[in-house]
């Protein structure tokens, strides 16, 4: 039987989350625009779960506005605010920042910004996968409209200085957003200064194809909106509401907002490295040694040939790379980023430590480990 310790690229569903959708997938149809008591249940339904997003990031209830994941999330932002810039003749003044080590889709976006004629800064992480707030300071311009930083590494675990980054850029009128995909429900987020949050239910046992835009009230007249239609979500995100998929995205928020989970997985993280490590004491941890994102282990094996790892621990799924890079047969742009060579980027792989995960996945996991 194979060992799940892929959860930093997708969690397994909460059965608490799957019973609370249950009835919008079968008898509670209606869609939530519909004049009737149908569509009345559907929009009570998404209002509830609105709530529970805003109330685990602490924000307005009318600040969350619903999305089919991180991805899109992204690109509303930061297409949104370019494509502003660009509808009011103001593309030459559009000056934007992010980092190399972001997520695939932010990296996309902002190539398209490029393309559009935007000014691209492209900040460099150090050695753990971070990015300063000093750094930042000194990348800002006059004409910079957005900053755009991950909280938390979905490869190496870093956490980014977000609350003091977003308050520097607030300080300068320059608007923040961060790809928040791996920290919600897995950290205590400091948004008092950020405009924009991106989340994915499935990254918190909530079900895949939902997440949600955090929006703060100041920030939304900043964006242009990618999707005109029907204005579902306050016009921001045109479309018919996946209803059960937002009352489990709500469901898992408000499982996540207890917390208890996070102690355990701690545990059985510091388990399974200590285990590995007595079995390869030549093992490589990749990004922070302490203070990373719960649950997230990037080893690297310098001494084990690339096919030894495949072959030895095919009974555990696990990431070479972020989920939606994995498929490359080539080592991970982000570890490259942090100093890695090509050979031992291959060489390394990330275990991802969930709320479902147990004692005895680790005690499995560690005897494939000895072959090593």
């Amino acid at each position: 039987m194979m060992i799940y310790l892929d959860n930093n690229a997708t969690t397994p569903l909460d059965p608490r989350v799957k019973e609370r959708m249950k009835p919008f997938l079968e008898e509670e149809f209606g869609n939530a625009a519909s004049n009737h008591a149908f569509g009345w249940k559907a929009k009570d339904a998404i209002t509830w779960a609105r709530g529970k997003v805003a109330s685990l990031l602490n924000v307005k209830i009318d600040e969350i506005y619903f999305t089919s994941g991180a991805t899109e999330s992204n690109h509303l932002v930061i297409q949104g605010v370019v494509l502003h810039c660009l509808f009011r003749g103001e593309i030459d003044q559009c000056h934007i920042i992010t980092s190399n080590v972001e997520h695939k889709c932010v990296l996309g976006a902002f190539e398209r910004a490029q393309q559009l004629g935007a000014q691209v800064t492209i900040l460099e992480a150090d050695s753990e996968g971070c990015i300063s707030a000093e750094q930042v300071e000194q990348a800002l311009r006059p004409e910079t409209r957005l900053v755009s930083l991950m909280y938390a590494n979905n490869e190496v675990g870093s956490i980014n200085p977000i609350a003091e980054i977003a308050r520097l850029c607030r300080e300068n009128s320059v608007l923040f957003h961060t790809d928040a995909a791996q920290a919600v429900g897995k950290l205590d987020l400091e948004l008092e200064h950020v405009d924009y949050l991106s989340l994915s239910a499935h990254k918190f046992n909530g079900p895949k194809g939902v997440g949600a835009l955090y929006c703060c009230t100041r920030a939304k007249e900043k964006l242009e909106v990618l999707m005109p239609g029907g204005g579902q979500e306050d016009g921001l995100r045109s479309g018919t509401v996946n209803v059960a998929a937002v009352v489990g995205l709500g469901a898992a928020a408000e499982i996540a907002k207890n917390k208890s989970h996070r102690k355990e997985i701690a545990v059985l993280t510091e388990k399974l490295l200590c285990g590995i490590r007595k079995h390869c004491p030549d093992v490589q941890l990749n990004g922070p040694k302490e203070n990373r994102l719960l649950g997230n282990l990037n080893l690297t094996f310098p001494n084990v040939e690339v096919d030894d790892l495949e072959m030895e621990l095919d009974e555990i799924a696990y990431s070479n790379s972020s989920a939606c890079s994995s498929g490359q047969k080539q080592g991970s742009y982000v570890l490259k980023a942090l100093g890695l060579s090509d050979d031992l980027a291959k060489r390394s792989l990330r275990l991802g430590v969930g709320t479902f995960t147990q004692e005895k996945d680790i005690d499995n996991a560690l005897k494939l480990f000895e072959n090593l």
